[in-house]
This record gives C-alpha cells, structure tokens and sequence, in this order.
C-alpha cells in the first residue's frame, strides 16, 4: 500500500441530488487528506463534476447506454487497469453493480460500498440477485444510518461484520455566513414583508410524496391564510403537482421555483422546512435545514427519526397523514418561540451529531484498516 492510496469512487451519475452531495463533501475531506481520489460516473450530465474537479478529483465519464452495456462495462475495467487503484468505492446501484464487477475483473486488492437508501428493489428479483452478487465481491459496506444497516441485513445474506454504519456530515460553514440581506432578498422571491414562508427542497419525485405537503397546505391556508409554500426543485412530478395545486384552489399560495442553488439562503428564508417523504435513506436535506436553525415537520419513517429528533427538532408525522402535517406546520407557524427553539435545537444536534469531519475521519480509517488487512 503506497503512503497516499488510490482511491477509485463509482457512482450511476453526479447530477445534483443527496447522495451526490454528500459524495463530494467526502471526496473534498478525502482529497484534503492525502488521497488520490477520482470519481467515474456512468451516466447522467455530469452536472457537479466541475465541483468535484475544483475539491481536488480527477473525474472520468464512463457514459453507459443501458441497464447492461458491455461497452461501459468494458471502459470501466480499462480505466480500473490502467491507473492501479488500491481500492474502489461503489455507490447507488448501478454503481455498485458496475463498480465491484469491474473492480474483481480488474483485480483491485479492495472494495468498498456506501448504501445511501434503502429501495423496495432490493427484495425483488432480479434486483435481488445482482445486489447480492455485487455484495459477494465486497469487502465492507458502509451504510449511512441504522436503518439502512437494518434493512440491508433484513434483505441480504452478507455478514453483520462486513457492515458499517457511517453517517452523513455536513458542514455549516456556508449557512453561518448568510446575511440578513441575502435572506430577505431570497424571501421576495416568494413573498413580500414577514408573510409565513413554508418551504421545501426536493426531487419532485413519487419518493418525497409532495402530493401530501399539497393537501396539508390546503389545511394550513385555513388556519394560517397568508401563508405560502415554496417547492424548490425540478422532477417528473412537477406538472402533475400543479395541477393538484390548481385542483386545491391555492396554485396562488404555491411556488415552484424549479432548481436552485442557494440552499443555505433559503434554509434561512424559510420559517418551517417540511417534506412528506415516503421514505429517505437518510436526508441530508434536514441536516441543512438544521444547519440554519429552521425547524422541520417531516414523516416518521425510514432514517429519518435518527435525523429529526421529534418534538426536539422537529415534528414527525405519518406520510400519507395530511391532517397531521397540516396541523404540524400551523403549529409551528402560529408559535414561533416553539419554531425557534426547535431550530436551535437543530442546530446543536447537527453540531454534536453530524460533522462532516467526523464522517471523514471514519471513512479514512475505513480505508486504511481495510487495505491494511489485505496487505497481510
């Protein structure tokens, strides 16, 4: 093993999204600490590779055509051979797939995974059977909460000792350097004065359940009625949610502002962050709403309680319970010393709990440990 490891990472694609965030964050961490990382995406618009190449990675762009493309395949095990990696880190499933197949081929000495979700697909054939496959050539696999670790044990045959919970990180630094002005300056974009703002930022997916959030908001424009909701974020579901929101009566009370990037601003521009997900891996999104003080309503299920602490942080609801989100916001906009505490509440979790340095620490001595006991 040389002094600096060469550290492969595979991932399906770097467009913008949690998993791809959160990759970044720990290639930046890695890169700082004298690794030789470089990231190969298999498809997609490579939107964040600039980012990546700015964190000190190299970036390849395999570009497969298909769920099984001999020719991507082929440009992978090509670049595994030609640059001698120490070890290759797979993520998401076509990652994964793609990653440890071309990793054993290619004769990398180790092979790691991240589980950043837990999908229904793992339990359904054929999934089931090439996520196992692409387990058994694995050496340790990294999921990023208790949850995923449960289901990843639940729905496969790999051994409690290959697995190890690292949970995501995040810096606050860019969140603690909004001003006030930059704040009010996002607000107008949504409302005028000190109108209530109730935000959210997401896929526009079936995933994030924003139908929900729709027809709680509905409830909460009876109770708050100069409240206004603003979706952050672009998706198939987009036309279809506003439709629903015209069906609702409140398409005036609703803005979807399509993608952007000036989260922590508008972390800051909003007095609740509320997102109905049917289930979520983990959700680096709240950790960026605690990050600016802004307390979260969001659902009870998958990681996200190991996230948001309930009635400490936030508030937890059933997904699908419209009535009890609506009546979690309004809560939350009608008592806005229980909104602040709950925000600095965040704050402090995410400081104790959730440092990205702690996260990057682990994975380095991940890595280290594992290329050592291959030396052996």
């Amino acid at each position: 093993m040389t002094d600096s490891p060469s550290v492969l990472h595979v991932i399906s694609g770097i467009d913008v999204g949690g998993a791809e965030n959160h990759l970044l964050m720990l290639l930046d961490g890695l890169s700082s600490r004298g690794f030789d990382v470089t990231v190969a995406y298999l498809k997609g618009d490579g939107e964040l590779a600039s980012d990546f190449r700015e964190a000190g990675c190299s970036v390849e762009r395999i570009g497969i055509r298909s769920d099984f493309d001999p020719l991507g395949f082929g440009k992978l095990v090509t670049e595994i051979v030609r640059n001698d990696y120490d070890l290759v880190h797979t993520h998401l499933f076509h990652g994964d797939i793609y990653g440890a197949t071309a990793a054993t081929v290619a004769g990398v000495p180790a092979i790691i995974s991240s589980k950043h979700n837990d999908p229904p697909y793992w339990q359904e054939q054929p999934y089931k059977l090439i996520h196992d496959l692409s387990l058994s050539r694995t050496d340790r696999v990294l999921p990023i909460s208790e949850h995923v670790r449960d289901y990843l044990l639940e729905t496969s045959r790999i051994s409690p000792n290959q697995v190890q919970t690292v949970r995501y990180g995040i810096s606050p630094t860019e969140f603690d350097g909004v001003s006030e002005r930059d704040v009010q300056s996002v607000r107008r974009d949504f409302v005028d004065d000190n109108t209530p703002l109730v935000g959210t930022v997401a896929r526009l997916t079936e995933q994030k359940n924003l139908e929900t959030l729709l027809r709680a908001f509905e409830q909460v424009r009876d109770r708050v009625p100069d409240a206004h909701l603003a979706i952050v974020g672009r998706g198939e579901e987009e036309d279809r949610l506003k439709r629903l929101a015209e069906t609702h009566d409140i398409e005036d009370d609703v803005t979807f502002s399509g993608f952007r990037t000036d989260i922590p601003e508008l972390m800051h521009a909003f007095d609740v962050f509320a997102l109905p997900s049917l289930w979520e891996g983990f959700g680096v999104v709240f950790l960026e709403a605690m990050a600016a003080q802004t307390p979260v309503v969001a659902s009870e299920v998958s990681a996200i309680p190991e996230v948001v602490a309930d009635g400490e942080t936030g508030l937890l609801c059933p997904p699908m319970d419209e009535a009890k989100f609506a009546d979690a916001i309004s809560t939350l906009l009608e008592t806005p010393e229980m909104a602040e505490s709950m925000g600095k509440a965040g704050r402090e979790r995410l400081d104790r709990e959730f440092a990205v340095d702690r996260m990057i620490e682990e994975v380095a001595t991940i890595y280290q440990d594992t290329l050592s006991s291959k030396s052996q």
